[in-house]
């Protein structure tokens, strides 16, 4: 909810804390209402009791997950987490899983691309940040299919084995 309020504001509720204590009663009043001891509060669902939140009214809240999905599909059949905590999106996925991704992932009704931190293939621990398509073209994987590949030292699009693609350095080259 703080994502798609932040970009796209109205009607999406602000859910700062300072916002969220203003509003205690409309989206937590009954579990206060209903609470005795300490542990009462403990079992509550606060992804429930921040539901009442949503926009209801205006029928936006239906589009909730349109709008902020919880997974985005990748090329490779998987449903992978998206990360709303930060400033952007983040997508964490292996990068062969990304082969044959034509463009950017975006959220927020295509207005915001996510940014994809790549794996490693053994492993799966962090190897780059980048935002996709890394360099705007494409490149061929070791499974034949097409993906978009760069690194940030090297001008142009770099082939998986790390070598760069002379034939997409441009005034790189010739200079």
């Amino acid at each position: 909810m703080a994502f798609l309020h932040r970009e796209l504001g109205a009607p999406w509720p602000e859910v700062s804390d300072a916002a969220l204590l203003e509003r205690v009663e409309d989206w937590l009043g009954t579990e206060l209402g209903r609470a005795r001891r300490r542990a009462d509060l403990a079992r509550v669902d606060a992804g429930q009791a921040l539901a009442r939140l949503l926009p209801w009214a205006t029928g936006e809240a239906a589009r909730f997950e349109e709008l902020a999905p919880e997974r985005i599909e990748v090329p490779s059949g998987s449903r992978v987490r998206v990360d709303y905590g930060g400033e952007q999106p983040v997508l964490a996925v292996k990068l062969q899983e990304l082969f044959g991704l034509r463009e950017s992932p975006r959220v927020a009704g295509g207005r915001v691309p996510v940014l994809v931190h790549l794996l490693s293939p053994a492993g799966g621990r962090r190897r780059s940040r980048r935002t996709w398509p890394l360099s705007g073209g494409t490149a061929t994987g070791p499974s034949g299919r097409s993906c978009a590949v760069a690194t940030p030292s090297t001008p142009g699009r770099r082939t998986f084995d790390g070598r760069t693609d002379p034939a997409h350095l441009g005034a790189a080259a010739a200079g």
